[in-house]
């Protein structure tokens, strides 16, 4: 997924540099789970602010110091931008139910191995219940998106600490295929 990058309206100096200009990129499903983990069940009234800072940390690779210096409207827009762009990318995405891959439209390197594909299947109950169990302490976004991370592992075989590089549209995306496997549809809600 590509963003145009964002073009600060006032540049913001920092260690004698100075940042004009944000580049953009969708997070991988680690750092889109870490970012959550803010929102994840609470109700403090920085939670949302706290969100918006993390993803852009996450999306356009830059230092806590200087999220924390960025006005609020500018982390609101990129990750606002940001998250309505993966919602629309797994809202739209459509997968011939026949096949047991999902092919990617660009390979995800982790380490020396490429991932152009991920099979997909009716998870088995065990492999349910082991994804389920990042859903005991909390329901919010972070629980979601670990319960997604091990699903897609648990049943395509990639080992987990590999899917957390993954794009976090294509774990979504393939978390929402498998569960389409299954006659009641997904387990926690919709995507």
């Amino acid at each position: 997924m590509r963003f145009e990058p964002h073009v600060l309206d006032v540049p913001v100096s920092h260690d004698g540099g100075t940042v004009t200009e944000l580049m953009v990129t969708e997070p991988d499903a680690i750092r889109m789970a870490n970012a959550q983990r803010a929102i994840d069940g609470s109700i403090n009234p920085e939670s949302a602010s706290i969100f918006s800072r993390d993803l852009v940390m996450a999306a356009c690779s830059v230092s806590q110091k200087i999220a924390d210096m960025l006005p609020l409207s500018v982390t609101s827009e990129i990750a606002d931008r940001v998250m309505n762009a993966i919602q629309d990318e797994v809202d739209t995405y459509e997968f011939d139910p026949s096949q047991d891959v999902m092919t990617l439209d660009e390979p995800v390197q982790v380490g020396p191995v490429a991932y152009g594909e991920i099979s997909v299947r009716e998870p088995t109950t065990g492999e349910l219940i082991k994804a389920n169990s990042n859903l005991r302490q909390s329901q919010g976004p972070a629980a979601q998106m670990r319960y997604r991370m091990a699903l897609v592992s648990n049943v395509s075989g990639i080992p987990v600490t590999s899917i957390y590089k993954f794009p976090a549209s294509v774990v979504m995306k393939a978390a929402k295929v498998i569960e389409g496997f299954t006659p009641a549809g997904p387990g926690t809600g919709s995507i």
